[in-house]
């Protein structure tokens, strides 16, 4: 067998290799995700970089939990990873902001357009872009006004001119941002990623947490320091509502 294709094969199979709470995870890490990302014959996917909030939400809406399953769907948050390295012990994942700045230095062919929260955080993020490669193709950006979860883009298609765009990247929130890249991948048939805050960090727009907090768990801790006033919800109530939903998934998992 041709060593592309075979190379291709083993790189499908890993696109959905583990469940987790009902969730398919793609076990990339950043090396495998660069060569994936590369395959000149692989299909155009809609990538859904998951934070325990992106879970918390599949596992409140059925709606979410089908979208992100048609995906692609990484492990961007460390609280994820642990646990389901408890079940296998080398399931990967990687963070947002590493993975689109991953795509940002090897990327210098397709043309990227950008969907995020704020007109001044894209004009920094593409500032940002050109320090990280210079020969990067910006397509263009765009700040939404206020949508709903319901909301179908199909009237922004016109209004953006995203015909010759090859890469969407799309940054306001789970799980909004999965929902609105799953229609706009439908329409599109492009690369599509949903990225939360990856697009603030890169910006500078919001601190990113220090390498040695990255890793271990605690990011949300230094986020939660960093912005109280946002985001204590999303961190002690939606952490309470993790560690539950973990619970109940070791308790069926003992029963069974």
């Amino acid at each position: 067998m041709d060593a592309r294709i075979l190379n291709h094969f083993q790189e499908s199979v890993m696109k959905s290799d583990f469940k987790f709470l009902d969730v398919n995870f793609s076990s990339f890490v950043e090396t495998s995700f660069k060569n994936y990302y590369n395959d000149p014959v692989r299909a155009r996917e809609c990538f859904h970089l998951a934070a325990v909030s992106t879970l918390i939400s599949a596992h409140e809406w059925v709606d979410v939990k089908n979208t992100l399953n048609r995906g692609v769907v990484i492990a961007d948050g460390a609280p994820i990873r642990f646990f389901a390295r408890l079940q296998k012990s080398d399931f990967g994942g990687i963070r947002g902001a590493d993975l689109v700045r991953l795509v940002i230095r090897i990327d210098s062919n397709r043309r990227h357009f950008f969907i995020g929260s704020n007109f001044g955080m894209l004009q920094n993020l593409r500032k940002a872009i050109q320090e990280l490669n210079s020969d990067f193709k910006f397509a263009g950006s765009f700040a939404p006004p206020l949508i709903n979860m319901n909301f179908d883009p199909i009237e922004w298609l016109s209004q953006l001119n995203l015909t010759d765009v090859d890469v969407l990247w799309i940054g306001l929130g789970s799980p909004k941002q999965d929902l609105l890249a799953s229609k706009f991948y439908n329409y599109l048939k492009i690369d599509t990623f949903a990225v939360g805050a990856a697009l603030e960090f890169i910006s500078g727009d919001a601190e990113e947490c220090p390498k040695v907090l990255q890793n271990s768990g605690l990011e949300w801790l230094f986020r939660l320091y960093s912005e109280p006033g946002r985001l204590w919800k999303r961190y002690l109530v939606g952490n309470l509502k993790f560690m539950r939903i973990i619970f109940i998934h070791c308790i069926k998992g003992i029963k069974s």
